[in-house]
């Protein structure tokens, strides 16, 4: 109890250094697991696969997050903000978020895919676009469901799961240190340093997913997450949002299997000709935010137990 009792008045960065050591032991443990279970099986199926990520999502991003802060805080669901919200109606309103912003979110990766680096970059241009082939090719061979039964599999491994984690991480513990580290400066204000949490894990979540090429909606899309836990004090809440997102990606695959439903034409929705939906998708995305803002007026405040302030 003693170790707890130092870390609980650690620096923020001290805390954050421990939650890295912790991720990178199980990451590397989780690595040489995969390796030799398919030296010793021979196994490398997609199913493989699947159960490869599922293990590497709960030691690399669910594990280290609850461990870390279990070590630093006797009220981990607490300094987490694991509380459910009161408001009901709020947990609908981000699920009819995330669907209605996907054509936003389509014209904006488009964007994204359109830009070019200088000419004597061209390698490392050459570089992204590879690795954004390989991560689609992984996607589809990881999505593809033949059957009910995979589908719902692909629901917990491919979108439960990774919410989960990665919002515990990046939102629970990152914006969490960031948020309530009163070490920044007497200059920067309770509330100016929650917007700053909120932007800095949101361009970190996207730089981690290593995709150049969907980097701007991704970060878009973290910070998006932020605010809601921010205006909400519920990690539940954006958890939920990074789920729909998610399972939207696997539902299309199902349906382009099953129901002849193009996901070429879905991903392409919002942009060229139908430009005005990435636009409307945009302006009905904001106006869902200020409605989800204003449903939980009253929580408004709801800052990390660490900051004294909210936004």
């Amino acid at each position: 109890m003693a170790f707890r009792e130092k870390m609980s008045n650690a620096h923020p960065l001290l805390k954050g250094v421990l939650w890295l050591g912790i991720m990178a032991l199980l990451f590397v443990a989780s690595m040489v697991g995969y390796v030799l279970y398919v030296q010793l099986t021979g196994l490398q199926s997609v199913m493989a696969l699947k159960m490869a990520q599922l293990v590497q999502s709960l030691l690399v991003f669910v594990v280290p997050a609850l461990l870390a802060v279990w070590c630093w805080s006797r009220r981990p669901a607490e300094w987490l903000r694991l509380q459910a919200v009161g408001n009901g109606r709020v947990y609908a309103l981000v699920v009819l978020l995330m669907i209605v912003a996907q054509p936003g979110i389509n014209m904006l990766a488009t964007w994204n895919e359109g830009i070019r680096l200088p000419a004597f970059m061209s390698e490392i241009e050459q570089y992204f676009q590879d690795m954004e082939a390989s991560a689609r090719e992984l996607t589809e061979m990881l999505a593809a469901a033949p059957t009910i039964g995979t589908m719902l599999l692909n629901l917990v491994v491919l979108a439960a799961v990774p919410a989960i984690g990665e919002e515990l991480s990046f939102r629970g513990v990152l914006l969490g240190l960031i948020d309530g580290d009163t070490t920044l400066g007497a200059r920067i204000s309770p509330t100016r340093r929650t917007h700053i949490a909120v932007w800095v894990v949101g361009i970190i979540f996207s730089l981690i997913h290593f995709q150049f090429y969907g980097f701007i909606p991704r970060m878009l899309l973290g910070v998006v997450l932020g605010y809601l836990l921010v205006w909400t004090g519920s990690l539940w809440v954006p958890m939920v949002a990074h789920f729909t997102n998610n399972a939207l990606v696997v539902l299309l695959y199902f349906a382009e299997e099953h129901f002849a439903i193009s996901s070429e034409s879905l991903e392409s929705f919002g942009t060229g000709t139908t430009s005005w939906a990435g636009w409307l998708s945009i302006l009905l995305s904001l106006l869902l935010l200020w409605i989800v803002r204003n449903a939980v007026q009253k929580r408004s405040s709801a800052p990390h137990p660490a900051n004294p302030a909210g936004v």
